[in-house]
């Protein structure tokens, strides 16, 4: 579920590769780009979610997919899960991934109000 929604949200799979081998290797071996360097709309409560979701020890996932779509939609669910540091490419400006959504107020792609996020079709 972790890499759909990170295709959903980004239109890109979370690794790559030009073989399956390539593809498996990274899987194993990198961590995703963090998806708010691919499209910068997206709610930092949403990205800590989906990248607890595709975390490569199995305990450090959402045990229950109902739990990984309660944390999609509330933003107080996985404040601070994701404390990685991580570059844009080419760039020396960094992003803090998931610790604090206090500065999302409105985007393209939903409004935060009193209950959460509120999401249109984009």
């Amino acid at each position: 579920l972790g890499a759909v929604t990170y295709e959903m949200l980004t239109g890109e799979p979370p690794f790559s590769g030009a073989t399956v081998q390539a593809i498996v290797a990274k899987v194993l071996s990198a961590e995703p780009q963090l998806p708010t360097l691919i499209r910068k709309t997206i709610p930092p409560h949403v990205e800590g979610a989906v990248l607890k979701a595709l975390a490569k020890l199995p305990a450090d996932r959402w045990a229950k997919a109902s739990e990984f779509a309660t944390a999609l939609a509330d933003a107080g669910a996985v404040t601070g899960y994701a404390t990685r540091t991580l570059h844009a490419p080419g760039t020396t400006a960094a992003r803090t991934s998931g610790v604090d959504d206090k500065d999302v107020v409105h985007t393209a792609m939903g409004k935060r109000e009193a209950g959460g996020w509120s999401f249109s079709a984009v």
